[in-house]
């Protein structure tokens, strides 16, 4: 990922191990993935470009941002993988965002 909240991690621990740190709990994350486009290179390479948009807020504060994902994949005998994938940042706001949160009555538990 890139600046303002540069990471880096290669190899399967690494990534398990920042993926670990980055889904700390939340009292509400929201991920909205858009506008995504896949070129095929052969029929083994890839790559795609995705916008995505999140909002949370934790125990750390708030937190929104825009941001793309760059891909590039290849097609294994157990199928596709990520070969790299880069996460730019194109706008981040961590000032408090007004509202409330609410949980779904009929998908998942609520947490207090």
């Amino acid at each position: 990922m890139g600046p303002p909240l540069p990471s880096r991690a290669e190899g399967v621990d690494a990534i398990v191990e920042l993926l670990r740190k980055l889904l700390t709990p939340q009292r509400m994350f929201l991920q909205m993935t858009h506008s995504g486009v896949i070129d095929f290179d052969g029929p083994d390479r890839a790559t795609a470009r995705f916008v995505e948009r999140e909002r949370a807020k934790g125990e750390h504060g708030f937190y929104e941002n825009l941001a793309v994902y760059f891909d590039e994949a290849v097609r294994t005998p157990s199928g596709w993988r990520f070969r790299r994938r880069r996460y730019d940042y194109r706008y981040l706001d961590t000032s408090p965002f007004a509202g409330e949160v609410f949980f779904s009555q009929t998908g998942g538990e609520a947490r207090p």
